[in-house]
């Protein structure tokens, strides 16, 4: 390569002396040999800027469920004209989320008024392998992993999601199918639950006021369409819950954030205005995931 004797830095432009045949037009844009017909390097852009950091969010309290009776009541969603395309929430249950316990057995919602078992429980149902059902009616998916399996102690985030087929689950950001624990996830044809096949929607008990749930339960989300994969892993968020306005939520309860941790009612911040309603004596906490 011949050696250049000499730079001249002009606004705008550089010229190399020595060279006429090279040059450098807009010292951002692009370089380029003027004789070559095509561009050596170009359309130098600015760098991709990195993905923006997670909507900053306070998160103070969550409701503590007695595992007795208490529960949250949501309502009659399905009448109100939601679907349950997905559902997400953080739990931190009394006792640890296991297969094989049948005493350890709860459900994180129910719905459905007077049906029994009609919900999506943890725990022993049907057989002592299971540790994540659905049961609409019958068990519609079913996460089987082997008796005296745990997800271990502490919060958890917990999806419900329909894949257009059927639920799926997904623990701690991650499809129960890829899960480390292993095991099998079936998934039977299901249609998306709506109408008042979803009215007296609670949390923490089935549709006959069965099998509480005793723990902390914060951040519940409700969609009328499901969410996709990469969706669920960002609202998980290496455990630390995240706004979910952007992710427009039909129904989005923060379990005590918007009351101040007093009072009985829970504030609807979805679209859908259905307020919940602290039954049978839950308490805030300030225990929350992050």
């Amino acid at each position: 390569m011949k050696d250049l004797d000499k730079v001249n830095l002009h606004k705008g432009n550089i010229s190399l002396a020595g060279r006429p045949d090279f040059r450098v037009n807009s010292l951002v844009d692009n370089f380029r040999f003027s004789n070559h017909p095509t561009p050596m390097y170009s359309d130098l852009e600015e760098p991709t800027p990195a993905p923006p950091a997670p909507p900053p969010m306070t998160n103070t309290y969550s409701v503590d469920l007695d595992g007795t009776d208490s529960y949250v009541m949501l309502g009659d969603l399905g009448t109100a004209g939601l679907s349950l395309g997905c559902l997400s929430l953080w739990v931190n249950t009394d006792t640890p989320i296991q297969s094989g316990n049948i005493s350890a057995r709860g459900y994180f919602a129910g719905w459905s008024e007077g049906s029994t078992f009609n919900g999506f429980s943890h725990g022993y149902m049907a057989t002592n392998d299971r540790l994540l059902t659905l049961y609409a009616g019958a068990n519609r998916s079913y996460w089987t992993v082997g008796s005296g399996s745990t997800l271990g102690t502490g919060w958890h985030h917990i999806v419900l999601n329909h894949n257009g087929t059927g639920y799926e689950f997904y623990v701690d950001g991650v499809n129960a199918s890829s899960h480390s624990l292993g095991g099998t996830v079936t998934v039977t044809s299901q249609s998306k639950l709506t109408g008042t096949g979803i009215d007296y929607f609670r949390i923490g008990i089935d549709g006959s006021l069965g099998f509480p749930t005793g723990g902390l339960f914060d951040e519940v989300g409700i969609w009328n369409d499901p969410l996709t994969a990469s969706q669920i892993s960002q609202i998980y968020n290496s455990g630390e819950p995240i706004s979910l306005e952007s992710y427009s939520p039909d129904g989005w309860w923060r379990m005590g954030d918007n009351e101040g941790g007093t009072g009985t009612t829970i504030t609807d911040q979805g679209s859908g205005g259905n307020d919940g309603t602290l039954t049978n004596g839950p308490t805030f906490s300030t225990d929350v995931p992050s």
